[in-house]
Order: structure tokens, then sequence, then C-alpha cells
């Protein structure tokens, strides 16, 4: 089973928009916390961007979540794909 990076992305994008909801933090507290640039953590809720494991890891830290919690689910969304 083949993952299209776009769908990927967009998974752990919206991950990224419920965690941060969580916190009741807005993108703009969050970027403050993790030193990301707004418009980066936009991208990155939208899945126009891919995070690198650094930022992935630094947000999980602002987050204070595991890593592993941006991919929860992961699975089960493209379960159907094969």
């Amino acid at each position: 089973m083949s993952l299209e990076p776009l769908n990927f992305d967009i998974h752990v994008g919206q991950r990224l928009s419920v965690l941060r909801g969580q916190q009741n933090l807005n993108q703009g507290q969050l970027s403050a916390k993790s030193g990301i640039p707004l418009a980066q953590i936009q991208q990155y809720e939208t899945g126009e961007k891919r995070m690198k494991p650094d930022e992935l890891w630094q947000l999980s830290q602002v987050l204070d979540v595991e890593v592993g919690r941006f991919f929860d689910g992961l699975v089960a969304s493209y379960s159907d794909a094969s």
C-alpha cells in the first residue's frame, strides 16, 4: 500500500490543528511558542507543506504530546486505499 504524500501531509496537518486546539492555542500562539513562522504553521495545518522531523519534534514538545499523536488514525484513514 502506498500513500500519496499530499494525503499524508493533510492528515498530519489536521492532527496538528486538533492538538493545538486541545491546548487552547491559536496559530499565532503556537508560532510564538515554537519559533516556527505563522505562515508555516498555516501551511502545515492545510497540508500544503510537509513538516520536517525537527519541526515535528519541536511542535510535539510545545504541545506536550508524543510525536506519535500526529499519526493517530493514519492507518485507519488509508486502510481502504489498498
